[in-house]
């Protein structure tokens, strides 16, 4: 099985990037991208090493009971982001296009990574 120290490093490397990334943006299209973006991804971050604290190991003998906590906890990870990217909407509308790319791109990013860890290690098990 995969380490979760490897887990970690990976998605605390991924937040870095993204965050360097938005700030090269706003450095140069400060006009566009806020300074408030910059530390999405490090929210991002936060709430993925939370909920992957959370889901445990894979059981060999309850599958169910796995699949089960990780499509409660993608649910719950989503109306969290929800509520923080119309908080954020809602708190500079003048900034809306800038704020939903740069969230969905952090979303996309930090699933995909998330989704390709779990079948990694669920793959590694058989």
């Amino acid at each position: 099985m995969k380490s979760n120290k490897a887990y970690i490093i990976t998605i605390l490397l991924m937040g870095i990037s993204l965050s360097l990334i938005i700030a090269c943006l706003y450095f140069f299209y400060s006009s566009f991208f806020p300074w408030y973006l910059i530390p999405v991804p490090a929210y991002f971050t936060i709430v993925s090493l939370i909920f992957h604290r959370f889901m445990g190991v894979p059981s060999e003998d309850k599958p169910h009971v796995y699949i089960n906590r990780y499509m409660m906890s993608s649910m719950f990870r989503l109306f969290i982001h929800g509520g923080a990217l119309v908080g954020l909407v809602l708190a500079d509308k003048t900034h809306a296009i800038s704020t939903i790319l740069v969230f969905l791109a952090c979303y996309i990013g930090f699933t995909f990574w998330e989704v390709k860890w779990q079948v990694g290690v669920n793959a590694g098990k058989k």
